[in-house]
């Protein structure tokens, strides 16, 4: 019996499989890093908020809720191992978001406890010193890696370091309104959706957003890919 031999001598190429009538013709590279976001980030005057008032609200005060949210919409863990390590508990819906809580939960506390470490040392306020960003830039990172926007700051750690409730507002304008996922969290829908002055800015339903990047959001996720 005749045996083949398979040699490995390049590695397997990446991006999305292209298949015409069941047929597998070759792989498409993904577009990386040239998309604009639906809305700005940190122009204050420029950012967008008052297009979606109540997702603004909800990035601005419940800033750990909506990323735990966040990263659940995006298959993003805070924790590896066990996406699932807690059962759903305060306002988390699903033990996923509940685990990424109460991973960014324990990322603030050896922020605090490296603050005090670094001023007992320094004689000095070490508020600086936060490792949050490196947990919650994940989900820009996935963002940016699997849909193609464009990178800003630098890095996604250097966005969230900076301006961190801005980050996840314009990222959760995406989720929203371009891959059309909600949020379920009730201090969003039971307070931000309700209380957070809608007569000064919009309440749109997801896809419906109207930002200076508008065409981000009409432009659906793997067009232009052949």
């Amino acid at each position: 019996m005749a045996t083949s031999k398979v040699v490995d001598s390049a590695p397997a190429p990446t991006g999305n499989v292209v298949v015409v009538q069941g047929v597998v013709t070759g792989f498409s590279t993904p577009l990386v890093g040239d998309k604009d976001w639906p809305a700005a980030l940190c122009c204050f005057d420029n950012c967008g908020c008052a297009a979606d008032l109540p997702l603004c609200c909800y990035a601005t005060w419940c800033t750990p809720c909506l990323w735990a949210e966040l990263a659940e919409r995006l298959d993003v863990s805070g924790v590896d191992g066990n996406p699932e390590l807690c059962g759903p508990c305060l306002c988390c819906t699903t033990p996923r978001c509940a685990t990424n809580y109460w991973a960014l939960a324990a990322w603030s506390c050896a922020s605090s406890l490296l603050q005090g470490a670094l001023a007992t040392v320094l004689h000095q306020s070490a508020s600086w010193a936060r490792l949050e960003p490196i947990l919650t830039s994940k989900t820009r990172a996935t963002l940016e890696r699997n849909h193609g926007l464009r990178r800003q700051c630098c890095s996604p750690c250097c966005v969230h370091y900076w301006c961190g409730a801005s980050a996840l507002y314009q990222e959760a304008v995406y989720v929203k309104h371009v891959l059309k996922k909600d949020f379920d969290c009730c201090s969003y829908k039971g307070c931000c959706q309700t209380s957070c002055c809608c007569c000064l800015g919009a309440n749109p339903a997801p896809g419906e957003f109207r930002g200076d990047g508008y065409s981000a959001v009409t432009t659906q996720p793997g067009v232009g890919a052949v």
